[in-house]
């Protein structure tokens, strides 16, 4: 079970970057807005950077009534690699996750074994490590190409705090997103993918957003993953030590002497 708790947990705290650029908030919300308009707003707003580490995080993670804890560290490389290091006993690294553009590559260090996990899918062209990681990264994400989206097709609701945008995928429309974006910042706070009729979802609330290095960027990330099944698994990530300017060296695990596994059997006790 402790095994699940990794690999999941390092599904969802795998962090990318894109080039920087300087971020301008709103103190206020003046006169009528468009879905252009917001949606403008928010892409002016999002955390840009071009590599970023997170020297000590805290993870707590709650399947099945079941919780645990443990800390790790995360080391990011604008558009190459972003790895995961789950160090849970005196700062020995026992578990990591490596994304790269196309694919996840999960490796149990203690019994030497790792699995790879392909991110493209059929029909799908955009660089699916992108959409996990621009997802992580308070950022809009959408499965397929970006570039297709109408406007028209986007529902937009105001309230006192937060706009609210809902749309289908343009491509596949078995796929939903929703944002709620802060109605002053134009931060994301909130985002939920959902598959075919709340057959499964994912969500992350963001807080404790904080400047670092100039850049503003949520500290606690809240996931909550609903499976077909009916269970769900809820994530909480605290980023207690973040840079984005100091560099980052970061290298694959040589898995030359590793056995090779399918998922399934890595997730074996």
């Amino acid at each position: 079970m402790k095994r699940l708790g990794y690999i999941l947990c390092a599904l969802l705290v795998m962090l990318g970057g894109c080039k920087s650029r300087r971020f301008a908030e709103r103190d206020k919300v003046s006169g009528k807005m468009s879905v252009q308009q917001v949606l403008e707003a928010v892409r002016a707003n999002e955390p840009r950077f071009d590599q970023a580490q997170a020297g000590k995080i805290s993870v707590s993670l709650t399947y099945q009534e079941r919780k645990m804890t443990f800390g790790g560290s995360i080391g990011m490389i604008t558009d190459s690699l972003a790895v995961l290091s789950v160090q849970p006993l005196f700062g020995i690294e026992l578990f990591r996750a490596e994304l790269g553009k196309d694919s996840l590559r999960l490796v149990d260090k203690m019994n030497r074994r790792y699995a790879t996990l392909p991110l493209t899918y059929q029909g799908i062209d955009r660089e699916q490590g992108k959409v996990l990681q621009d997802m992580v990264c308070n950022r809009l994400f959408v499965v397929g190409d970006e570039d297709l989206l109408d406007l028209r097709q986007i529902d937009m609701q105001k309230t006192d705090k937060h706009y609210v945008l809902s749309f289908d995928d343009p491509e596949y429309e078995m796929l939903r997103y929703v944002y709620q974006v802060d109605a002053v910042t134009f931060r994301i706070s909130e985002a939920q993918f959902v598959v075919a009729d709340n057959l499964a979802s994912m969500r992350v609330r963001y807080a404790d957003m904080r400047p670092v290095d100039g850049i503003v960027f949520p500290h606690t990330l809240d996931f909550m993953l609903a499976m077909p099944d009916g269970q769900q698994i809820a994530c909480c990530i605290s980023l207690l030590r973040l840079s984005f300017q100091d560099k980052v060296n970061i290298t694959p695990v040589n898995v030359g002497r590793y056995e090779r596994v399918m998922l399934p059997d890595l997730l074996k006790k």
